[in-house]
């Protein structure tokens, strides 16, 4: 299944809009890693993130991606 987040953060992104991520917490074990992470575009909105992310050949990979942070 492919979902496409580019086209609904169109509205919010118009011109010269900054969005900031952090990290709030970090597990590693192995190869994966369970990311949670706080995002804002400042002044407009703000949101919560839950990845799972595996390092493939160099880099990580995205296994799961949650938007809504639970």
């Amino acid at each position: 299944m492919t979902i496409l987040l580019g086209s609904g953060l169109n509205g919010y992104m118009q011109g010269d809009v900054a969005m900031v991520t952090y990290a709030t917490s970090i597990h590693i074990k192995g190869n994966i890693v369970l990311i949670r992470s706080g995002s804002e575009i400042p002044y407009v909105q703000t949101g919560v993130a839950l990845e799972v992310m595996k390092y493939i050949d160099g880099g990580w990979v995205y296994v799961i991606g949650n938007p809504y942070g639970f």
